[in-house]
């Protein structure tokens, strides 16, 4: 992937990635839904992008200002054991945009164009 965004010449400082990765890299945000763990060379180009952009979760950033309540983008409605929630969707921002901050929100769902809340970032 760095590769990739090389070849585009994107200014480095510049760089936001977002999406649903369907992956969970920190051991505390697993639920029990099963997410995927990343393969050992997964996880390694993962690291290795995050590194070379100095990449953030914008939701974990005090400067993100949380605009909504709403804490996942996906959750199926139950209640007790049968519940699932899951925030998957992320963006990740450059140390540099983290410096300007702004806001962040997951937004009302859109049943009809995702299963997932869409997650904002204003910069």
């Amino acid at each position: 992937m760095c590769k990739k965004i090389e070849e585009a010449n994107f200014i480095a400082e510049h760089v936001i990635i977002g999406g649903d990765f369907n992956h969970m890299e920190e051991e505390e945000a697993r639920g029990k839904a099963g997410e995927r763990r990343m393969h050992r060379r997964e996880a390694a180009s993962w690291h290795h992008l995050t590194l070379q952009y100095g990449l953030l979760d914008a939701w974990t950033l005090d400067s993100f200002r949380k605009m909504s309540k709403k804490e996942y983008t996906f959750d199926n409605g139950r209640k007790g054991q049968g519940s699932a929630v899951s925030r998957i969707d992320k963006f990740l921002v450059t140390q540099e945009l983290d410096a300007r901050g702004r806001r962040i929100e997951a937004a009302p769902s859109m049943r009809k164009i995702s299963d997932h809340s869409p997650l904002v970032i204003t910069i």
